[in-house]
């Protein structure tokens, strides 16, 4: 799917909410493929291609892993960088930080 021009809804389980909406492996899989995109228009290598989902609890290391490669995309096309409002992700129990982050980051490629 081409996330930079679809009109259609880019993610799953819109939108996610703090302790209600359970993070699941396909709210890191979207991001990856829409930055994947991103960066391909950027013409920068793609970083999640044949990439396997995360498994069991989801942590905060894959969100983070998120960040350099979407501002490295957007540094090409002369954007600022993104950075999340409430801090880098940090590890927790019950997926509230990170539920937000992945929702910055969701916000940020629309």
């Amino acid at each position: 799917m081409d996330y930079a021009v679809t009109a259609t809804a880019l993610f799953s389980d819109e939108a996610i909410q703090r302790n209600v909406t359970p993070i699941r492996s396909i709210h890191i899989v979207e991001p990856r493929n829409a930055i994947d995109a991103v960066r391909l228009a950027a013409n920068k290598p793609l970083l999640w291609q044949g990439a396997s989902p995360p498994s069991g609890t989801i942590s905060a290391n894959p969100i983070t892993t998120l960040f350099t490669g979407f501002n490295e995309a957007r540094a090409a096309f002369q954007l600022p960088a993104f950075s999340y409002s409430s801090g880098i992700a940090m590890p927790q129990s019950n997926g509230a930080v990170v539920s937000e982050h992945i929702q910055e980051v969701r916000n940020a490629l629309r």
